[in-house]
This record gives structure tokens, sequence and C-alpha cells, in this order.
């Protein structure tokens, strides 16, 4: 735990002040995008929080390929390349979430974005590539957040690491193509229940680092019972994000049941990490 608590104290040390650095007029080659990144903590407009998250730029804009883990995320680039057709940036994503009254970062893991030009010129993308894949304030990325987790995300860091309460004790399901709020009085409605599991397994650097905890998730599941979007709400970083998400999409459930009918849901779920 030890590890664990030096790599928090790292992180949780900034106040999250997120703003878009200008690119000047005139600059169309990475490394002056590098030079303009580098180091600052810019919120990811795709909402990924995959290791590898893939871009292609068409139609002149970009366009953000699947996400297998969302989540609220800012991306710290350490390097801009441009090689075979495709800008690469290199570097780590944190989850943004909430230290008190202010913002703060945690989870730190290494994260690469790839950005497939598919024949454009690089001096006509590069100019507009940051605008295209960071959001300008942090105000705008909280305000982007989908209803599926918008009143949960950011999650609140304070001693015991809970989360912020929501605003009413409701159930979140899908119906008539909105997602809305059921009061957890209804009895009408029941929950959807776990019918099998998937153990998550350990990264290297994690196991190296010795730690543990929980990884906490929001999940959406269909009505047939399967995990068909997962959200991170509380990080831990170094990989075990992402294999407790890989664990969680094997998970089956009986679906959620409002009036009888099957219902997409939303549920939070937490997977734990202990080293004996």
């Amino acid at each position: 735990m030890a590890c664990m608590r030096m790599i928090w104290t790292a992180v949780l040390s900034a106040t999250i002040a997120m703003s878009l650095p200008a690119l000047a007029s005139g600059q169309t080659d990475v490394r002056a995008l590098q030079d303009v990144l580098h180091g600052k903590q810019m919120g990811l407009r795709s909402y990924s929080a995959d290791a590898v998250a893939q871009y292609k730029w068409a139609n002149g804009g970009l366009a953000t390929g699947p996400v297998a883990l969302h989540g609220l995320e800012a991306f710290i680039t350490d390097s801009v390349t441009l090689k075979k057709g495709k800008i690469v940036l290199q570097g780590n994503r944190v989850t943004l979430v909430r230290n008190g009254t202010n913002m703060a970062a945690a989870g730190l893991s290494p994260m690469r974005l790839d950005v497939d030009l598919q024949g454009a010129d690089p001096a006509v993308v590069i100019p507009q590539l940051q605008t295209a894949l960071f959001f300008t304030h942090l105000q705008d990325a909280i305000a982007g957040l989908p209803n599926l987790v918008s009143h949960m995300l950011p999650a609140q860091v304070e001693k015991n690491q809970q989360t912020e309460s929501p605003t009413c004790d409701c159930y979140h399901i899908f119906k008539d193509g909105n997602w809305i709020e059921i009061a957890k009085s209804v009895s009408k409605y029941t929950n959807p229940v776990i019918l099998a599991t998937a153990d998550p397994t350990y990264s290297k650097d994690a196991s190296d680092a010795k730690i543990s905890g929980t990884v906490s998730l929001v999940i959406h599941v269909s009505e047939k019972g399967r995990v068909d979007e997962v959200w991170l709400l509380r990080a831990l970083g170094l990989g075990l994000d992402e294999n407790a998400a890989n664990a969680v999409r094997q998970y089956v459930f009986r679906p959620a049941q409002l009036d009888g009918k099957p219902v997409e849901a939303e549920l939070t779920v937490g997977v734990n990490f202990q080293i004996y």
C-alpha cells in the first residue's frame, strides 16, 4: 500500500486548471505541436481511457474509433511524431476527479493517440488537431458527459475514497430513447442481477508496484443482459483499469425489468485487486 499512497500523492499534488494552449499561426509541424502540448493535462474529447485511442482524419475533421473503456480523462503529452501517414501522440492519461472543491488527477497510465491521416496533408491537419482532440476548458469536458454518467462524474476523492452521492435515490434506465431516473421505491422495477462473472488479471506494472485497491466502473447493461458500455468512475492506473473493464465486459446479467419487461440499465460495479 505504500507504493499506492506514493502514486496518489504525486498525482493529487496539483489542481487541474485545463485551458487549451494557443498554437501560433504558421506552426504546421509535429515539433511545434509537441512544444505547445508537452506536459500539459488536456481533456480528451473522445472520453477514451484506452491504452491506445484510434482516430481518423476524414472529410476535413477528426473521427474517433471504437472506445472500449470510457472516462473523464486528461492526456499528458510527452512526444508527437509523424510516421507512415500517422500522427502519434505518446504520453499518459489520468482520470479527473474532485478533490474537495478543486479538481485533481488520479490513476496514471501510459496512453497513445494514433491519428491516421488517410492521405491528408499534415500541414493542414496539425493546426486543427489540438482543438479536435482536446476540450478547451474543463467545464466543457464535464458539460459534454452523456446522461448515463453525468450525475456520477467526476467522482469525488475524499479520505474514505467514496464517490459523490447521486442527486436522488434512483436507478437509471434507458426508455423511449432517453436515460431516465426511476426512484428505488418503485416496486415494479428490478435492478440487473449478475449471473456470471470473470476474474480480472493483474498488470505486471501494478504487480511490481504492489498496488491494491478497487477500480469502480459504471456499466450499461443491455436488454439482453450484456455489458455494452463501460465508464471509469474511480481509477488505480498502471493497467488495472483496463483489466477491470475487460473482466466486467464478460459479465452476464439477468436484465433490469420495468413493468415486467426487460430494459437497458446503468449499474455501478467495483473490481477489487488485492496482493496478499
